[in-house]
């Protein structure tokens, strides 16, 4: 069981991870929203591994709060319970595993680097509240967001904190992780 959640874990984490990675890449576009404060949806990972694999989807939570912050959640299903969580500002980027208990904390920069990505805050922002359906495929993984239901001006404030029992690890460890490299 625990392999299992383990492949399961990892296999969230990249396409959460690649989600951010390819946000700039999208080209079509719906109607803009431009005046909001906040902004707030359910969404679907939608996934299939291989051509004719069966597709697999999880849920999370998507909170959008203008030109400050971009935060994603993904939950296990099943059990309901928060796997990853990742936030992005305009200079930094957090990911924590809560299944094992570590984050990464990192410049935009850094990542952008990493990942040979020109992510773009902004860009970022716009893509998630204009597209109903993002599809993009990376590895051989092909994967849609499905943002559902939004809402926008809906007062909340988003989670940051970092529980203390947590470690940090480098970036460059966490990419490993993703790409099988344990």
């Amino acid at each position: 069981m625990k392999l299992l959640l383990n492949k399961y874990r990892y296999l969230l984490l990249l396409q959460t991870v690649l989600l951010f990675a390819v946000a700039c890449r999208s080209s079509k576009e719906t109607n803009a929203l431009t005046d909001y404060k906040t902004f707030s949806a359910p969404v679907e990972l939608e996934y299939q591994t291989k051509e004719n694999a069966p597709k697999n989807t999880v849920k999370g939570q998507l909170q959008i709060i203008k030109d400050n912050a971009v935060q994603i959640s993904i939950r296990i299903p099943i059990i309901n319970t928060e796997a990853v969580r990742i936030t992005v500002t305009p200079d930094g980027f957090t990911f924590i595993d809560r299944i094992n208990k570590i984050f990464v904390s990192e410049p935009l920069d850094k990542l952008k680097f990493l990942i040979h990505s020109e992510l773009d805050f902004a860009d970022l922002q716009k893509l998630l509240t204009t597209q109903q359906t993002i599809p993009f495929e990376k590895d051989g993984i092909h994967t849609v967001i499905r943002i559902l239901k939004s809402e926008t001006n809906k007062e909340f404030e988003l989670d940051t904190t970092i529980p203390q029992k947590y470690k940090q690890i480098p970036i460059e460890r966490l990419i490993n992780r993703l790409s099988g490299k344990f």
